[in-house]
Order: C-alpha cells, then sequence, then structure tokens
C-alpha cells in the first residue's frame, strides 16, 4: 500500500505541473539547451502551448521537451507521468495499474501502458550499466512447480541472478531469463556461463563465478584471456584451491542476503503485488525490482531524476512499436492484468 505521506510529499516539492516541466527541462539539458541538429545552446521559447517548444536561434529547429521519451504525445500531464515514476523509482513494493489508476485519476488502460513504458525503458537502458570486479551468479527457475510431472515442468525456466561483491558500496544485481529448450532444471552449461558474463558484464570484469544449481560445490571462474584483452575473449576455468579461497574471502564482504533468498524475494514481489505474471513479460519486472535493489542505498530523489534521465536515451522506434503492440492487445493483456492485479490489491 502506498503511504499518502509520500505523495504529499511529492506534491510539496512539486506543487504544479509548471514545476514538473521545469525539472524534465533540467534533466533533459543540465548545462542549458541544445540543439539535437546542430548543437547550438540558444533557442527561442514558444509558449502557445501546454508544453513549451524550443527553436533553435541558429538553424530554426524546433525541439519539444518530451520528443524522444515515453511522455512524448501522451495526453497526461508531465505532473501525473513524474509522481508515476517517482513511485516506480522509490518504493520497494512497487505498484499495479489498479492502484496507479486510484492515484492519478486515469482509467487502468492508461495507468497500465504508463507503467509498462517504464519497465521497458528500464529494460532498454539496463546494458548501459553492465557489473564489473568480481561477480557471483546463481542459477535459479522462475515458475518452479512442486509437482514434478512434465507437463508442468515445461513451464519453468531458466535465470541467472548476479551481483557484484567486494565493494563498499550497495552492490549491483541482475535477472536475467534464459532461453533455452531444453528442460530448466538442468545445470547451465559453459556457453550459458559464458554468454551471460559477455552480454552483462565490462572489460573491468576481473572473475565471474557462477554455481549452477544441484552444483553446489563446484566453482567456475571466467576470467578475462590477458592475450586477447582486445578482443575480451572470455574463457572459463575450474578454480584452483588459491582462487577459491579468494572468492571465500571476496564472499565474505557480499551482503548476507544470498542469491537464492534474492531471487524469492522478487518472486514473492511479483506474486504479492502482481498476483503473479507471465513469462513473456516476467523480465520487464525482474528489470524494474533489480533496478530499485542495486539504488537501496541512494537517495530517492537521486533515484527518481535517473529514472527520468534514462528516457532520454530510448530508442523511441522500438518503443513505439512496444506500446502500439500493448495498445493493439490490451483487450487481451492488459485486461487480464487487471483482474490479476484486482485480486492482489
Amino acid at each position: 500500500m502506498i503511504d499518502k505521506e509520500i505523495i504529499d510529499g511529492f506534491t510539496k516539492q512539486f506543487p504544479d505541473e509548471a514545476d514538473c516541466i521545469a525539472l524534465v527541462e533540467k534533466l533533459r539539458w543540465p548545462g542549458g539547451y541544445r540543439c539535437p541538429s546542430c548543437d547550438h545552446n540558444e533557442a527561442y521559447r514558444i509558449q502557445t502551448r501546454k508544453l513549451p517548444l524550443f527553436e533553435c536561434r541558429q538553424c530554426g529547429q524546433q525541439t519539444s521537451l518530451t520528443v524522444g521519451t515515453f511522455m512524448h504525445g501522451s495526453k497526461t500531464p508531465i505532473s501525473k507521468w513524474l509522481l508515476t515514476i517517482y513511485l516506480v523509482a522509490t518504493q520497494a513494493r512497487g505498484i499495479n495499474a489498479v492502484k496507479l489508476s486510484e492515484i492519478l485519476g486515469v482509467t487502468y488502460k492508461t495507468a497500465w501502458l504508463m507503467l509498462h513504458l517504464i519497465r521497458r525503458t528500464i529494460t532498454m537502458t539496463d546494458g548501459q550499466e553492465p557489473l564489473s570486479g568480481h561477480v557471483e551468479a546463481k542459477h535459479e527457475l522462475f515458475l518452479a512447480d512442486f509437482w514434478l510431472v512434465e507437463s508442468r515442468m515445461s513451464k519453468e525456466k531458466s535465470m541467472i541472478i548476479s551481483r557484484e561483491i567486494g565493494k563498499q558500496q550497495s552492490p549491483r544485481y541482475k535477472i536475467k531469463l534464459i532461453a533455452e529448450s531444453k528442460t530448466a532444471r538442468e545445470p547451465l552449461t559453459e556457453k550459458h556461463a559464458m554468454e551471460f558474463a559477455a552480454q552483462q558484464c565490462d572489460g573491468g570484469l576481473r572473475s565471474f563465478a557462477i554455481n549452477p544449481r544441484h552444483q553446489f560445490s563446484r566453482y567456475k571462474t571466467v576470467f578475462e584471456d590477458e592475450r586477447n584483452v582486445n578482443r575480451t575473449k572470455l574463457i572459463i576455468l575450474h578454480a584452483s584451491p588459491a582462487i577459491f579461497e579468494q572468492r571465500q574471502q571476496l564472499c565474505s564482504l557480499a551482503p548476507s542476503e544470498s542469491l537464492s533468498e534474492v531471487a524469492m524475494s522478487a518472486r514473492e514481489w511479483m506474486s504479492r503485488t502482481f498476483n503473479g505474471i507471465s513469462a513473456k513479460y516476467a523480465q520487464l519486472y525482474f528489470d524494474e525490482f533489480c533496478f530499485r535493489l542495486s539504488h537501496a542505498d541512494c537517495v530517492e530523489e537521486i533515484v527518481f531524476e535517473k529514472l527520468v534521465s534514462l528516457s532520454f536515451g530510448i530508442n523511441m522506434c522500438r518503443m513505439r512499436k512496444s506500446s502500439s503492440y500493448l495498445l493493439s492487445n490490451f483487450s487481451s493483456i492488459g485486461n487480464k492484468s487487471m483482474q490479476m492485479a484486482q485480486q492482489s490489491a
């Protein structure tokens, strides 16, 4: 449940639409206006619309404040968009569309689409913050079933949860579903470990230890091949006793919560807040969960402003296609989500 004081605190800081527009402008151009066409820093401000329009004094190109963001073209006021972003960014339990529609006074369809666009932005920009240093990972299951029946087990999905360890600040987390044809309960292959490390970690990766399901005593470490540094080739090496001891020391610096416990918290959050999520859209919700978890020690205002800023760098072509698909399939997707959310509200 969203505390009324949280909403009141936001509206006190941004009492009207003008204050919200000013924040978006500040976050979009921290150093002042810059023309997207010629990079000139002066523009005429056209105030004849609800949102200001900027016309470059050098080339004459007009730029809307929200162009290139998921807010562009929306009839929903900027103040309601920012409140939604604030709730997604700062509330540990998140928020579902049923509750959001009540808070904003909008239709369920509008609230549902707003939340999905924000989640897609988080997912689309997730690669901008790869893991680095020493990384530990764990093979977990999504949609795991207690009844070991083949028809039910076929719906289970493999996922890898990972985090940085040995750092002073709050560690960053990633949870990624793995697309594969075999049963999700089989141990991960070296190929899966290498692909995950290559896609989710950067050149600063020093070690990557993964503990496959049902192989709790076997550690494998991924290192950058020093002979191919420029190509950042990753190879799998079985850990020697010395490396194993080093990793044990690093793990002593890791958070007290195990990766399995974090994965369980993510699944329980999805079940409690949304009454369960299908595998088709689960990645969006896992990315939202990890975004908040990775910024748990940050000041709320910083996390909020960061999420607003993420919208300025998204691929709007892909985002528009996603929006069109969501709207065209809302009757089959959104209504089912609403029924499930109402049950958990």
